[in-house]
């Protein structure tokens, strides 16, 4: 983060980050919203993992990877490389995270639309037959 604002504050508008690690992902995630309040024209993107999985994510329209709980980063048994995992076996839920990340009180409602996306995200991530990639 520290080498991204820096970027940022000297003029930079768009910032690509390389990364192997899930943990500078979720941060630069996490902080991308506060990002947006003082640097409003910020682009960013992730170049994440290496090899063949290689790929360029767009942290401006990227995800938050849901617990169910305030203190614990991950589901029973699975951490955030499954999580990341399900989201790309499922990526019909990042516009949903999305969302929800702009909007943290939205109310959701069992029979709501975001709410089926975010069950069926957490199938799954508990589902060994993914990738989903119909229905």
């Amino acid at each position: 983060m520290v080498h991204l604002l820096h970027a940022l504050h000297h003029g930079a508008q768009t910032v690509h980050v390389r990364t192997v690690d899930t943990d500078v992902v979720v941060i630069i995630t996490g902080q991308f919203y506060d990002l947006l309040e003082t640097q409003p024209l910020t682009d960013i993107w992730v170049a994440f993992d290496m090899g063949r999985k290689y790929r360029f994510y767009h942290i401006n329209a990227v995800f938050h990877v849901y617990s169910g709980c305030n203190t614990t980063s991950v589901f029973l048994v699975k951490g955030k490389k499954s999580a990341w995992r399900a989201l790309q076996d499922y990526d019909d839920a990042t516009e949903t995270l999305a969302y929800l990340a702009k909007h943290p009180l939205q109310s959701l409602h069992v029979n709501s639309e975001s709410f089926q996306k975010l069950e069926r995200l957490a199938f799954v991530l508990y589902d060994k037959g993914s990738p989903l990639t119909s229905n």
